[in-house]
């Protein structure tokens, strides 16, 4: 089979992913996590040692995608706060929300007054955040992203933020984002103490369908040339 074959059936193959799309096209309303849920769990414990922090996060990476990957033809409703970030003909950046930052089950109580404090230490350049909420619809800038405080006060309740980076042009990469934060015990009078633990977060992150196409073209000429010099 000669590579325009194969160029002329990924092309077909594609369009017709395309076509699919387009024909089922929605208008979103809220914005997709992109996957099951990742637990960022926290857990606060006071023995051994005096108060500490345990951080359980699931061994799963999440992948920041955009919405014409993830969602072929749809767009994000205009009236939103997130349509100029995400939808594919605005800046239509890669997202991802399954990280959910929860206050694990197994926590001990916290002595009366404190509280949990998020700081984000460091990320990767062009690695944004956002508080959302679908009703009212939501999206804040957190943990520096537009000049924001890197630091969030958590109220306890389980959150799923809003990662966003650029789209990539080129390959599929592995852990091409990370952020590391601090979780940070303050007193009653909202003063951090000592007690605080770092963790990291990555994801992967997936490029706009066209540069996918490219790279599987570039795939299968490899491969052709590859089988006609053996």
């Amino acid at each position: 089979m000669s590579f325009c074959v194969v160029r002329r059936a990924v092309v077909m193959a594609v369009g017709a992913c395309a076509f699919t799309g387009l024909a089922h096209a929605a208008t979103l309303n809220t914005v997709p996590m992109q996957g099951p849920m990742v637990h960022v769990g926290i857990r606060y414990a006071d023995h051994g040692h005096g108060p500490h922090f345990h951080i359980h996060i699931d061994p799963v990476i999440p992948t920041l995608t955009p919405l014409s990957v993830s969602h072929p033809g749809d767009s994000f409703n205009p009236i939103h706060p997130w349509y100029s970030d995400l939808d594919p003909s605005q800046e239509g950046r890669a997202f991802n929300r399954q990280y959910g930052f929860v206050l694990d089950g197994d926590s001990e109580p916290l002595p009366t007054g404190y509280g949990i404090w998020l700081r984000q230490i460091s990320a990767t350049p062009g690695l944004e955040v956002y508080r959302y909420r679908a009703t009212p619809p939501t999206w804040e800038p957190i943990f520096g992203t537009d000049g924001s405080s890197d630091t969030f006060a958590w109220n306890l309740a389980m959150f799923h933020p809003a990662y966003t980076a650029p789209a990539p042009v080129g390959m599929l990469s592995l852990s091409a984002y990370s952020a590391t934060y601090e979780a940070i015990l303050v007193d009653a009078s909202g003063n951090p103490t000592n007690v605080r633990e770092e963790f990291t977060l990555y994801w992967n992150i997936i490029p706009e369908p066209s540069t996918g196409l490219l790279t599987l073209l570039g795939v299968g000429a490899s491969a052709m040339l590859f089988r006609r010099r053996s």
